[in-house]
């Protein structure tokens, strides 16, 4: 059992071995015109994470200034209010 668990460790680490080996290959490129696609994926990291903020930010601002449903259950309509026949949209 001991064995199998170190052939397995062994080939981590080769793997891992080969992993850094690309990484540094394609770092190497950066100056050479490989900045580019990462400026690109920098700023769309950017413009993601602010609007994934801005949601949340809108979201919690938009629940404090609703109702919840269960008080709207619980109250019922208003008594001024007349309810018009539903138009099929077409």
């Amino acid at each position: 059992m001991e064995l199998e668990a170190l052939d397995c460790r062994g080939l981590r680490c080769l793997h891992d071995f080969d992993r850094f080996g690309i990484f540094v290959r394609e770092y190497r490129k950066n100056p050479n015109g490989g900045w580019f696609p990462l400026l690109i994926a920098g700023i769309v990291f950017a413009l993601l994470t602010t609007w994934k903020r801005g949601r949340r930010i809108l979201s919690i601002r938009l629940r404090k200034q609703c109702d919840r449903f269960e008080d709207f259950v619980h109250d019922g309509l208003p008594p001024d209010f007349s309810a018009r026949p539903a138009r099929p949209c077409l």
